[in-house]
This record gives structure tokens, sequence and C-alpha cells, in this order.
């Protein structure tokens, strides 16, 4: 089955959006993702200070489509565009991913 990578390219000014991210979307996002197949979320801000990029890997597209259909996640969203001033909250970009891997611990010296 087809992993996939969801891209939000949030702007505005990082240390607020990351106020948000930590207060409203983290507490909800920490433990209903892996019910739906989250692997790996990574949160940066972006070079130009224009915003921040979150990318989320799912271990399926379908995981990551009922993860958006889910009521705390759906109220998670709309807190978020109510706390940008936004009608709708960022939609996210989907990718498929075709390769993955993940890096080896290296090995133990002496």
């Amino acid at each position: 089955m087809a992993k996939r990578l969801t891209v939000f390219d949030i702007p505005g000014d990082p240390d607020e959006l990351f106020e948000i991210k930590h207060s409203v979307m983290d507490p909800v996002m920490s433990r209903k993702a892996p019910e739906y197949g989250g692997l790996v979320h990574i949160a940066v801000k972006k070079p130009d200070g224009s915003g921040i990029v979150i990318v989320n890997l799912w271990d399926s597209p379908e995981g990551s489509d009922r993860a958006m259909e889910d009521p705390e996640i759906i109220e998670v969203r709309n807190q978020l565009a109510e706390r940008l001033g936004v009608s709708d909250a960022p939609t996210g970009k989907h990718y498929e991913v075709v390769d993955f891997m993940q890096a080896s611990q290296p090995a133990p010296t002496g």
C-alpha cells in the first residue's frame, strides 16, 4: 500500500503559528494521528520568516483521508482557521510516496 506525504504551507508569523500549533493542534493530533496511520510529523519555520511548513507522513492515503473526517480533527482545523482569521483552515497538498528509506542507527564503535 502506498504511503502519503501531506504538506501544509501556512503563511503568517512563525512564532504565533507555533503557539497555535502547540496549544490547539498538537494535543489532538498527537493522540489521533496514530489511529489513522500517522507515521512522521515535522514542522519548520520558513527561511524567509513568512510562515511555517508542516509535513505529515501517513501509512496510506485512506488513513490520511479518514483523519481529515474525524470530528475532533475537524474541530482543530476550525479553531486554527478562527485563530488565523480565515474562513477555512489551510489545506494540505498530497503526494504519493514512491520511495521511503528510514535512516539506520550508526554502528556502535569500540
